[in-house]
């Protein structure tokens, strides 16, 4: 089944992902899959940017996942990644 929305992850998260074991890399992709098709299902907690636009952020079980929807291209954008 397709994703309903597509994910794309920011320069920085992208360096943080890198810098994991290829484990945890496949892990995390795994979880961005699903976290597009259903974006708000894990019940984010949701915290404001300075320029307004909502973050939410998710913790997996090592990870916290601050991302933000554009419903206007169906795009889930992964802004950071930290280990929990």
């Amino acid at each position: 089944m397709a994703a309903a929305y597509r994910y794309a992850i920011e320069q920085a998260a992208a360096d943080v992902m890198l810098g994991l074991p290829q484990r945890d890399r496949w892990r995390l992709r795994d979880y961005f899959v699903r976290l597009a098709g259903e974006p708000f299902a894990d019940s984010p907690q949701r915290v404001p940017s300075e320029g307004g636009r909502e973050y939410l952020v998710v913790a997996t079980d090592r990870f916290v996942i601050t991302y933000w929807v554009d419903h206007a291209v169906a795009r889930v954008c992964i802004m950071a990644i930290e280990r929990a």
